[in-house]
């Protein structure tokens, strides 16, 4: 056959046949033909071009992480063996994926039986059958996110060998049963649902990194849970007398790690796609109608990247050096006072209705920063805990309460030897700082911060819950500018600032209206601080399973909502689950160095 000559077909204005070409019959086209990465050929503007080979990797320097947390879990795979006088772990010819999902058969067994005395173990067996067996079908065709990682350097191997002997463990020992199911239960989702991008972006350097600190913190998670396996059990039963909570709160951190990871691997990934998703809608126009809903998905993507943009910011701000915060507050944030007698013809005349009527503040937030931030002239870290503020901001959890681009509610109990200023208001002012930057920066995902800090306010005008709650609410009005005037009357006219229920109905309203751009930002801290007298800590019981209750209705918004109090708050305790708790033990454990010393240095939080 002759060759065909697409650049003069092209100039003749004739595309109808050379596009033709990548279709078939049905109008649907071959992966291959779209120029996808990895497809191994393209059509670009009238012409037919092969992809260039794929470029050489070091998987050795990408991989490094991944590589010495594998060492980590085959060691322990080996110590739990000899312990228990099986085999050592072969990665070379043992441990098929049909292996582990008899294991877990055989585990699943184990839990049915214990689901009939326990009943919060019940249903757990039926949902680790299905995600394992999905990972095991998945694994067998070379379809999760291991399978970019070439077979001789034995990742694959190790995660199924570390998960199987982690099933044949809980076969033998029941100590840590529940906690362990529930942790195993996401790692499926994790390595399945990413399947698609291993193809796709088989070449991205950036990728591979991402994907060595996932699996990097996966076997992390796994070297814990059969590390406390290893333990004979009378030590196990020791260890948990002494602190029943260990084993429960590393793993909670483990696994907050392992979500950090999966967060920054998605956000990679959906660059690439929605990068790749609009390239190709610029250069393949027969095939708009199917990209119309692609670009749809891409447009999510792009919301879904800023708000995870706008949170990596905030982790970032929480390590950067504080700054001097000076008295005087810039004119934007100085009080407005509108006219009153104005009438009421629009969204903003009601606003500043609203502001005016109840008396807004709107430098009450960045004035109460600026005070935990610096004590006489100096900077609070000057008189502050040095270890203690390193445990609260290093700690996973709270990073993952942070990052994750989904909503998260967490109390944190910091463990301070004071009741106020102390090294967990410092950190919440922190926290509260970096979403005030980001709300004064342009960017496509909207940050709204609310905060009070009840330390600052024990006695005085704001020393009551009413007034916790108005500052919230005025707040949120003061700062979502795109709610309709109709919404913001029905909030004026329901308004009774000496009712709590009244205040929170209204802030209920406005938040369930935030489009899901936007990233709300809720800060409580001190909440011991309100807990007397009696009657303020009823009241403040009571604004607490509000917001409680308000997060569990999981509006469009992304919330983020975090209690702090410097020491252990029961009475929030029972509107928590035990993920949703995070303690900082008084004592803590010997990091080296400083151990009790104070900050009695300048610290670059940088280098820390």
């Amino acid at each position: 056959m002759s060759h065909f000559d697409t650049e003069a077909f092209s100039k003749q204005g004739n595309f109808e046949v050379a596009e033709y070409m990548v279709r078939s019959l049905d109008g649907t086209a071959h992966d291959a033909l779209y120029a996808v990465p990895g497809s191994g050929v393209a059509y670009k503007r009238g012409h037919w071009k092969v992809q260039s080979a794929e470029s050489s990797i070091d998987y050795d320097q990408l991989y490094v992480s991944c590589f010495a947390a594998r060492d980590e879990l085959i060691a322990a795979v080996n110590t739990y063996c000899k312990k228990r006088k099986l085999p050592s772990l072969d990665l070379e010819t043992s441990n098929s994926w049909s292996t582990v999902e008899e294991s877990l058969a055989a585990a699943c067994e184990t839990l049915e039986t214990l689901a009939n005395s326990d009943k919060t173990l019940t249903g757990i067996s039926g949902r680790l059958k299905g995600a394992y067996r999905k990972l095991c079908e998945y694994a067998g065709v070379g379809a999760t996110l291991s399978s970019l990682i070439p077979d001789e350097f034995m990742c694959s191997g190790t995660l199924r060998g570390g998960l199987k002997m982690i099933f044949e463990a809980l076969q033998q020992s029941h100590l840590y049963g529940e906690e362990v199911y529930r942790v195993l239960e996401d790692i499926p989702f994790i390595i399945n649902q990413h399947a698609p991008y291993i193809d796709m972006y088989r070449k991205d350097r950036d990728l591979h990194v991402f994907n060595s600190s996932l699996h990097a913190s996966i076997f992390r998670l796994l070297q814990l849970l059969l590390s406390w396996f290893s333990d004979s059990k009378a030590l196990a039963t020791m260890k948990m007398g002494l602190n029943p909570k260990r084993f429960s709160e590393r793993s909670k951190e483990r696994n907050a790690d392992v979500k950090i990871a999966e967060s920054r691997f998605e956000k990679h990934a959906s660059l690439l796609r929605n990068k790749e998703t609009r390239e190709f809608q610029q250069e393949t126009s027969a095939e708009l109608h199917r990209l119309d809903r692609k670009w749809s998905e891409s447009e999510r993507i792009k919301e879904s990247w800023a708000r995870l943009d706008v949170l990596e910011k905030f982790a970032l701000f929480l390590q950067q050096n504080p700054e001097v915060f000076e008295g005087r507050m810039p004119d934007k944030y100085r009080s407005i006072s509108p006219d009153p007698r104005q009438a009421i013809v629009d969204a903003e005349n009601v606003r500043q209705l609203i502001l005016t009527k109840y008396g807004y503040d709107p430098s009450l937030m960045r004035n109460d920063c600026v005070s935990l931030l610096k004590v006489r002239g100096q900077l609070a870290r000057d008189e502050l805990d040095q270890e203690r503020i390193a445990a609260i901001r290093g700690n996973p959890r709270l990073l993952a309460w942070l990052i994750l681009d989904q909503p998260s509610m967490l109390l944190l109990e910091g463990g301070a030897e004071r009741p106020t200023n102390n090294e967990t208001s410092f950190l919440a002012a922190r926290i509260v700082e970096g979403a005030l930057e980001s709300r004064d920066q342009k960017s496509d995902a909207r940050v709204i911060p609310l905060a009070f800090f009840c330390g600052c306010h024990r006695r005085g005008s704001y020393g009551t819950v009413t007034q916790l709650a108005m500052s919230l609410l005025l707040t949120l009005v003061d700062t979502y500018r795109d709610v309709d005037a109709t919404t913001l009357q029905e909030c004026l006219e329901g308004i009774d600032d000496q009712d709590i229920g009244s205040i929170f109905d209204s802030f209920e309203k406005l938040i369930l209206r935030l489009p899901t751009s936007t990233i709300v930002l809720l800060v409580i801290d001190g909440l011991r601080c309100f807990s007397q007298p009696l009657t303020r800590g009823r009241e403040m019981h009571e604004a607490t399973a509000r917001l409680v209750s308000i997060f569990r209705r999981r509006p469009q918004a992304i919330l983020k909502f975090l209690f702090t109090s410097p020491s252990r708050s029961d009475p929030i305790h029972s509107l928590l689950s035990d993920d949703e708790i995070l303690n900082i033990p008084r004592d803590l454990p010997s990091r080296g160095g400083h151990s009790s010393s104070k900050w009695q240095a300048k610290i670059d939080f940088n280098e820390m």
